[in-house]
This record gives structure tokens, sequence and C-alpha cells, in this order.
């Protein structure tokens, strides 16, 4: 598993993201971050997309002022 984020919460949704794919699927996982990240709030972060195929997902984070980079998670 590779990641190229330094950021814990994001590694922390990452884990939340993979223990939810194990357990429910990725598509009950997709929504289960989602949630989280309504619940708090969270402007900085956004899970945009997974691939199923390449098992990949992508956040983007940050804001239009700030600039906004995407991050890429192999699992």
């Amino acid at each position: 598993m590779g990641s190229r984020v330094g950021d814990k919460n994001a590694k922390i949704l990452l884990y939340i993201f993979v223990g939810g794919i194990t357990i429910f699927g990725h598509k009950v996982a997709l929504r289960l971050i989602q949630g989280i990240l309504l619940l708090f709030g969270s402007a900085l972060e956004a899970l945009v997309s997974f691939s199923e195929e390449t098992q990949t997902f992508f956040f983007i984070k940050g804001t239009p002022k700030r600039g906004i980079r995407k991050y890429y998670y192999l699992l």
C-alpha cells in the first residue's frame, strides 16, 4: 500500500476506508468516509472516486485559495 500523504487525518481515513472495504465492500466504505467528512465538517478533504479495476482511490485536498492537490492511494 503506497501513500504520498504525510497527513495524519488522511491516513486515518485511509485505514477506515480499507477496513470498510474488507468488511462491507468499497461502495459502503465510500459512503462511510463521505459521512465522516460531512459529520466533522472538513472542507479540506473530499473523497472523490474509487476505481475497482485498479484498486485506486484519490482525495482532493486543499482550498481554491491555497491550492488544490490530488493524492492517490493504491490498495
